[in-house]
């Protein structure tokens, strides 16, 4: 495939879509106990890759007053009312906006690269990686926040998601596309393999699927999952496993499914990866 970037098109973001995609920012925050974001910056010029609604972008630009922040998604980002004069949002695939970058940015480097849940479109995360530290400054900073989807139990060792038939099916025919579902785990290795970068720093969440003792901070992750994460499971089956597998074996995968998540046990949960690191001072080359 010629491109680093695919998308598995689900809906458009139409109103259902943006109130998934706030209800999963919502929850995140609540997991990460309101620390959205993790690098140590104080950027002038940020850019949100995949910036979806844009409710993170707007977080960026609040939280940053005075920087400059863009906003780069695939699709046209909603409307907001009372945006912060410091946002610009454009609709462009990455490799585009880079490509353009000098004419519309006067080729200046961006000192905060943040991106949150890109694995369903990324099929080459060392390339992907490449061309965002393209777009650093002399010493900027990137951060990259994705899932592993790979379930444990409540000890955090024992792996349960290889015994859920359509879980398997999922990540089996999602990796088929050049995919990694288990990204998050990865990305620190990514990050690795490019030398321009140091400071590589990992920070782990538990996310549960079902309560967990130990996670309180996770009641909204779990609310998640039950009104909008099943669901995405289940339309991915259809859409991407569907064609390829037919209808007997489908509707075999998708009554697992409907079984598997009327009782995930206590503690059940995946693993949310939160990666930065810096780039190393051009100037000192």
């Amino acid at each position: 495939m010629p491109t680093d970037i695919i998308k598995i098109s689900l809906d458009p973001i139409n109103c259902l879509e943006q109130n998934r995609l706030d209800e999963q920012s919502f929850a995140l925050h609540e997991l990460m106990h309101g620390k959205i974001f993790h690098a140590p910056v104080h950027p002038k010029r940020i850019l949100d890759v995949g910036c979806g609604t844009g409710r993170l972008t707007l977080l960026l630009a609040q939280r940053f007053p005075d920087a400059e922040v863009v906003g780069v998604d695939i699709a046209p980002v909603p409307i907001m009312n009372n945006s912060p004069p410091n946002v610009h949002f454009i609709q462009s695939d990455i490799k585009e906006f880079a490509r353009h970058k000098d004419g519309a940015f006067n080729g200046d480097g961006f000192d905060y690269i943040f991106s949150r849940l890109l694995f369903m479109g990324i099929i080459d995360w060392p390339a992907h990686i490449a061309l965002l530290v393209s777009l650093l400054s002399h010493d900027g900073w990137i951060e990259l926040q994705e899932l592993d989807l790979t379930a444990f139990a409540i000890d955090g060792k024992t792996v349960v998601s290889e015994k859920w038939l359509y879980w398997s099916v999922i990540k089996e025919d999602l990796n088929a596309t050049g995919l990694d579902m288990d990204a998050g785990r990865h990305l620190r290795g990514y990050l690795s393999q490019n030398p321009q970068l140091h400071n590589i720093t990992q920070v782990m969440y538990r996310s549960p699927m079902a309560q967990h003792p130990e996670v309180p901070e996770g009641a909204a992750m779990v609310e998640y999952v039950r009104r909008s994460m099943i669901p995405m499971f289940a339309e991915l089956l259809q859409k991407v496993s569907g064609p390829k597998r037919g209808k007997e074996e489908t509707r075999a995968i998708m009554t697992d499914l409907k079984e598997t998540t009327a009782d995930i046990a206590e503690g059940t949960h995946v693993r949310f990866f939160v990666v930065f690191a810096q780039l190393l001072d051009r100037k000192g080359v």
